[in-house]
């Protein structure tokens, strides 16, 4: 089994929870977000401040205004920081401007983070998000590295390899699928439906059990459930000496 555990469910599920109770309980592990370099490039391209993507959700449904003059030109500059289009050519190139286009003039922070992610990098390559937290999760797993959400992977020779590495937002199947193919460990949170018609909050709830290693109900009624999940879910699935669990009570 490779230590890659990859959390699955809608919008507000308990996903950042779950994760930071893994991290929380057990030092030695750390988590990434496939998120992560979509805000970023979005920050960089589209000057949105950094509290609007990382910061409490209801921030994201700020509308932003976007010029598409100066983000083309920005593009047009070949600089980006983040390691995705860091090396994009003039076909890539070609391709997300002619996607900056039809962004519309005022866009919320939340539908621009999607139209970048699914309408663009999906589109473009439907594994492009799932194939970038896999390798930096490998990366984390044979140490020397640590990760920060504002810039990705950061060197620092002197960290010990992770025993666990949690990805805390998987939605698509075919994320599901290649952590599947890594021998990787997929949990889902099943916690009612959502109204959200973006393929991105529903597909995770259309996804056969089968492809799970668990399962969780969360009814909202505190953190009960996802406390015992967490409990039975690294004590079945992970070798139990790089983990400490709870007390049972």
């Amino acid at each position: 089994m490779v230590p890659i555990l990859l959390v699955t469910g809608i919008a507000n599920s308990g996903k950042s929870t779950l994760s930071d109770m893994i991290c929380k309980t057990n030092p030695n592990t750390t988590q990434l977000a496939l998120a992560d370099p979509i805000k970023r490039f979005v920050g960089e391209l589209f000057d949105v401040p950094a509290e609007y993507l990382w910061g409490p959700s209801e921030l994201r449904d700020k509308v932003i205004t976007v010029n598409p003059i100066k983000i083309i030109s920005k593009i047009k500059l070949m600089n980006f920081t983040e390691e995705v289009f860091r090396n994009i050519n003039r076909k890539q190139e070609s391709i997300l401007v002619d996607f900056i286009k039809t962004i519309p003039h005022e866009i919320s922070v939340r539908k621009l983070l999607r139209w970048v992610g699914s309408e663009y990098g999906r589109t473009y390559d439907s594994d492009i998000w799932i194939n970038l937290g896999i390798q930096t999760a490998y990366a984390l797993l044979r140490g020397g590295y640590q990760y920060n959400s504002y810039t990705g992977l950061v060197q620092q020779t002197s960290q010990l390899p992770y025993n666990l590495v949690v990805i805390s937002d998987g939605r698509f199947i075919n994320e599901v699928l290649k952590v599947n193919e890594i021998n990787g460990v997929c949990w889902k949170i099943e916690s009612g439906t959502t109204n959200d018609e973006h393929v991105s909050e529903w597909e995770v709830n259309r996804m056969s059990d089968y492809l799970f290693n668990r399962t969780v109900l969360n009814t909202k009624n505190g953190f009960d459930g996802l406390q015992e999940f967490v409990y039975i879910g690294l004590k079945d699935f992970l070798p139990k000496k790089f983990f400490t669990f709870p007390d049972r009570k």
